[in-house]
């Protein structure tokens, strides 16, 4: 049976509060990385520092964790008064699964007529941060 945002367990008010720090955290590296350094680079930092400060697998398959992740990074960051694309959201997604030894691939895809390009992240071939349009063609996997 696939694994969809239905099968997301709960967390408890101290999980959620410490996942948001989490996620609040994640995000403003993100926003730094990305004014400062191009995409790719950006990527390669924020793999290296969530290897240096990882806190280990949760319990759980790896695509429920992710569901529920993925889930948990677009209702923290979808307030925000700031930028919060797709590239910022899967940055983020990256980098806190990266911290749990997860291993997403972001993708970047294309659309070429009209234009518009998308950010998404999947782990085991699965999108969680899936573009709004499938015929998104993949550009980059990182």
């Amino acid at each position: 049976m696939p694994v969809s945002p239905d099968h997301v367990s709960r967390l408890r008010l101290v999980e959620r509060t410490r996942l948001g720090a989490e996620i609040l955290t994640a995000y403003a590296r993100v926003r730094w990385l990305l004014h400062a350094r191009s995409p790719a680079e950006a990527v390669a930092s924020l793999r290296r520092y969530a290897q240096r400060h990882e806190i280990g697998q949760e319990p759980g398959t790896d695509l429920v964790v992710g569901w529920r992740l993925a889930h948990a990074v677009n209702v923290t960051l979808r307030p925000l008064p700031t930028d919060v694309r797709c590239l910022f959201r899967s940055l983020t997604l990256l980098t806190i699964m990266e911290r749990r030894n997860m291993r997403p691939k972001l993708i970047i895809g294309v659309r070429p007529e009209p234009f518009a390009a998308h950010a998404w992240i999947e782990l085991h071939s699965q999108p969680l941060l899936a573009p709004a349009d499938p015929d998104y063609e993949r550009l980059a996997e990182l």
